[in-house]
């Protein structure tokens, strides 16, 4: 049978029977849903055919109930710490794709931060942002930790793997699939910016003062960042109000 993930509202693992593709049903061509997206009109015990045909032969010849096949991860457990898995990761993706590419302010916000950080920080930058991702994926991955005391975090360094410390990873308080999917991209755009740093990390101070060099370049006129080291205050100065200002697809140029 196939894992389900009640909070993603998704299949972890993609249809295995090849007999349930239908060139005439675009829904078939999706190996995550289940039963093509209709669980109303249709079953599938062990989630093999999307007509329920296979499904309900298979559970009556070996009495096996329904609610076997659909086994929903223990949030209680999995919540304080669960690594997402590939079709989630692949959401993630394309939300942080949509995001870069539905805003251009966002995007040369993104490539104008990478570079004006590496000059006032002289620590080069991974400046492509699939390779980036991937290489974060690859070292610690991304998960959801419900216990982590901000709304996301980076943990490691790209360097640390190298350097007896810490693979680059992400960790996000609370993920939600049925939201929208800038949010969700917004906010691990937010922590590739810290371990885009080749070696080490980029603060938050490092990145509040270069976002306001490039806020103001591109026409935004922003306040300064808090005269601190202060990791909180130059955090929120960074993401809530320079990055939202550049990559909420809401937000208007001030």
């Amino acid at each position: 049978h196939r894992r389900y993930n009640s909070g993603s509202t998704r299949f972890e693992q993609p249809d295995p029977y090849n007999g349930s593709y239908n060139l005439t049903n675009p829904q078939s061509f999706n190996r995550y849903s289940y039963v093509n997206n209709d669980p109303v009109n249709f079953i599938d015990p062990f989630g093999l055919d999307p007509s329920g045909a296979l499904g309900r032969a298979l559970a009556d010849a070996t009495n096996l109930a329904l609610n076997i096949v659909i086994v929903p991860i223990d949030r209680d457990q999995t919540d304080i710490e669960r690594q997402l898995s590939q079709a989630e990761l692949d959401i993630i993706w394309q939300d942080v794709i949509g995001l870069l590419h539905s805003r251009q302010d966002c995007i040369d916000f993104v490539n104008a931060v990478l570079v004006q950080v590496s000059i006032n920080t002289g620590i080069e930058a991974m400046r492509n942002m699939q390779d980036l991702f991937n290489a974060i994926v690859a070292q610690g991955g991304i998960y959801i930790n419900s216990k982590i005391p901000h709304p996301a975090e980076s943990w490691g360094a790209l360097s640390g793997p190298a350097n007896n410390g810490f693979p680059a990873t992400i960790k996000i308080a609370k993920l939600s699939f049925t939201g929208e999917s800038w949010v969700r991209g917004d906010t691990v755009v937010g922590e590739m910016f810290h371990l885009a740093a080749k070696f080490g990390v980029f603060s938050d101070s490092a990145l509040a003062w270069a976002g306001y060099q490039v806020a103001w370049a591109q026409g935004y006129h922003p306040l300064p960042p808090p005269i601190t080291t202060d990791t909180e205050k130059n955090s929120k100065y960074f993401h809530m109000e320079l990055q939202f200002a550049a990559c909420n697809p809401y937000q208007r140029k001030k």
